[in-house]
């Protein structure tokens, strides 16, 4: 063999790059994955829950607070995941733009994730918010924090170290995906490659 052909071999740094790259669009799946399996039971208990406080439940379904897998909820992350893949297969071919690409999403998916997490502990603020904008008086008496815990609660003991490890799994992975194709093997490859 050549040396021009030895250089052709994709450096173990891009395989790596990629296997996290798909780790990480797994990651994503798995919230629209455990919503669609809990979310219609949370919704229920959610209902439930204001029903039990005196009101009609028809609120959510009237202000758009839903608990299941429909809707953004599950078409961000897939497109993220989708994203995700398609890039790791560009860099697996040895595309200078998979890369590059993959050098400027993985930060945004860090500071994504980031964005996600801090959302999620101001549930609570959020709703109350979107009540609020409906103007109606009845609604204002809700229990938000009782209806969000009745509607957690369906979901299985092991969902919060799930979301810790789908938080560590894409900060980490996207971390090593920049790391990993800012190696220098890695760069000769997308340069020889193309």
């Amino acid at each position: 063999m050549s040396t021009d052909s030895l250089k052709l071999f994709r450096p173990t740094t891009v395989t790596l790059a990629a296997v996290a790259q798909f780790l990480v669009a797994g990651a994503f799946l798995s919230t629209p994955a455990i919503r669609a399996r809990f979310g219609a039971e949370s919704q229920a208990a959610a209902v439930a829950d204001i029903e039990r406080q005196g009101h009609d439940g028809q609120v959510l379904v009237d202000t758009g607070i839903r608990f299941d897998a429909s809707g953004f909820e599950s078409a961000i992350p897939g497109s993220v995941a989708a994203a995700l893949a398609a890039l790791a297969v560009l860099n697996l071919s040895g595309s200078r733009v998979g890369r590059i690409a993959s050098l400027v999403f993985a930060p945004i998916v860090i500071a994504g994730n980031y964005a996600i997490m801090a959302s999620n502990k101001g549930a609570a603020q959020a709703v109350a918010k979107v009540f609020e904008k409906t103007g109606k008086d009845s609604v204002r008496d809700i229990d938000i924090q009782s209806f969000l815990d009745a509607a957690e609660s369906v979901y299985p003991s092991w969902l919060p170290s799930l979301a810790k490890g789908r938080s560590a799994t894409i900060t980490v992975g996207s971390a090593l995906v920049v790391l990993l194709l800012s190696l220098g093997s890695a760069r000769a490859y997308f340069r020889k490659a193309a």
